[in-house]
């Protein structure tokens, strides 16, 4: 059920695995998911975990998938993220990534199902001044919060779902923002 100590946690989608984190996550060496690699999120209904990623930097890498299992709200623990790839999340409520700082090495796209209602969340999100845009594609039902200072200087573009702009510099007045229906 629970990884602990420093070590680091690799899922690597070649051959077709998945692999399923329960409960709370102690590990605290990162979180990266390689290749279209699937982490499958479970836990006991009505509770939530903090620590459903461990408390290291989470790396998401092209193809990467996460899927919340059982409908719990996940999250993670504020845990700063390294997006280097488009990534799923999917299952039945949105994932609240957490405050952490947010890294895209790339233009990123993010393609979220869920069958319920409600907002996940993600901190900051930075390009380092490449231009490297977001194009989010959503659920009808579910949408995202832009909690943090979001500084990437591509645009960000909405083709279904919805977005939530918390932080009053959620959006960076450099930014391109496109929503179509």
């Amino acid at each position: 059920d629970n990884t602990g100590g420093a070590s680091s946690v690799v899922i690597d989608g070649q051959g077709g695995h998945v692999v399923v984190l329960k409960g709370h996550q102690l590990f605290s060496g990162g979180l990266t998911i390689n290749n279209g690699g699937t982490v499958y999120l479970e836990q006991a209904v009505g509770s939530s975990s903090r620590f459903s990623f461990g408390s290291g930097t989470v790396t998401l890498n092209g193809g990467a998938t996460i899927y919340n299992g059982n409908g719990t709200d996940f999250s993670g623990y504020n845990n700063n993220q390294v997006w280097n790839g488009d990534f799923s999340i999917h299952g039945v409520n949105p994932i609240y990534l957490g405050n952490g700082a947010i890294t895209m090495t790339k233009n990123i796209t993010i393609d979220f199902t869920v069958s319920g209602d409600g907002e996940g969340g993600w901190g900051g999100i930075n390009d380092g001044g490449h231009g490297y845009g977001l194009t989010i594609n959503g659920s009808t039902t579910a949408g995202y919060r832009l909690e943090g200072v979001n500084t990437f200087t591509g645009p960000l573009k909405i083709n279904t779902g919805y977005i939530v702009v918390v932080n009053p510099r959620g959006l960076n007045r450099d930014m391109t923002v496109s929503i179509n229906s």
